[in-house]
């Protein structure tokens, strides 16, 4: 992993793997791999979800059904939203937005407020 490339670009981010573990300022490359974690055994319902947390406290979660979460997991009074998607993959540029702290790329998507169905 080159951390080196993390850093000259700005990011400050770290994954959550589907079975565990965290890897922290990955290259953008590892969001195909980690979304592809989700394939891995669709009927898992125990490892349902993949995520992304940025240093300013937004997460990402990205879940097999479709369904995308983002949420401040350094302050919970801001309510947590979600979309659904047709597929894992199309949440790709919303991690990569979120890694490279565009934050007003993420929080423009089309968000509904709470968790939704991530099951």
């Amino acid at each position: 992993m080159d951390r080196s490339y993390a850093r000259q670009v700005g990011m400050s981010f770290h994954i959550n793997h589907r079975y565990g573990g965290a890897d922290g300022d990955v290259p953008l490359q590892a969001l195909d791999s980690l979304i592809a974690e989700l394939h891995e055994d669709p009927t898992d319902i125990e490892h349902p979800c993949v995520s992304l947390v940025h240093e300013s406290g937004w997460a990402l979660g990205v879940y097999v059904s479709g369904v995308v979460t983002l949420e401040n997991v350094e302050d919970l009074a801001i309510e947590p939203r979600h979309m659904q998607l047709r597929r894992p993959e199309d949440a790709r540029g919303l991690l990569e937005a979120l890694a490279r702290g565009q934050l007003d790329r993420v929080f423009s998507a089309d968000w509904v407020p709470g968790y939704g169905q991530s099951d």
